[in-house]
């Protein structure tokens, strides 16, 4: 990506406990339009920052979404209840949930793309949403099969000009989301936050979170 079309994208950041405190309004004066949310992990865990991040972000004009970070070798439908009971009141505007896929649990292949493909689908009943995925090249390439391909992709890709998709997405459209740094410095965030890039204009993201709304 050349820098006018890096200047030119639309931003955001993506966000957990380990930011502490957030200034959403400073965020957004940060041109930073905007954000995904931790809100559980596994079966159990919740994020204990996730209410007031998600109050918050909303507040301060950030267009919020909310992800669970994905263990394989958990029961899928235990996760999905975990996600499900804490993003209570996802509405219209908002992004649609995401699945982070970067861990395998030593699970084997099969079993990791059936449990995360179990969740995604319960997901997507519960919301009426396609969710995402998360995930980087290495673990895209090695254990997610062409059954993803309908879900939007965030991918993790750090010091490119350009990320690398995993074959599943190449004939699909590519990347939605590229989460690019996991080390940037933004107004109203202490410490380091990831930073990610939408692919397309302000009003191609409209049109995502309107084709994503909740029926």
């Amino acid at each position: 990506m050349n820098e006018k079309d890096f200047l030119n994208s639309v931003h955001g950041i993506d966000v957990s406990h380990y930011q502490g405190k957030i200034n959403w309004k400073a965020v957004k004066q940060n041109a930073k339009i905007f954000v995904y949310i931790k809100a559980t992990g596994g079966i159990n865990e919740v994020d204990p920052m996730f209410e007031e991040n998600w109050a918050g972000s909303k507040a301060g004009g950030v267009i919020r979404g909310a992800y669970h970070f994905f263990y394989p070798n958990e029961d899928p439908e235990a996760q999905a209840a975990n996600f499900t009971r804490t993003v209570l009141d996802l509405s219209t505007g908002d992004l649609p949930p995401v699945l982070d896929l970067e861990v395998t649990g030593n699970a084997e292949p099969e079993v990791i793309s059936h449990n995360a493909l179990t969740m995604l689908q319960i997901i997507e009943d519960k919301y009426r949403i396609t969710p995402v995925v998360y995930t980087n090249p290495t673990f895209g390439n090695q254990y997610l099969n062409d059954r993803f391909a309908r879900f939007p992709l965030w991918i993790a890709n750090y010091d490119v000009n350009q990320p690398v998709i995993p074959g599943v997405w190449q004939n699909s459209g590519g990347y939605t989301f590229w989460q690019y740094s996991e080390s940037g410095k933004v107004n109203g965030v202490f410490g380091n936050v990831d930073l990610d890039i939408f692919n397309g204009t302000f009003d191609d993201l409209q049109k995502f979170l309107s084709v994503s709304k909740v029926h």
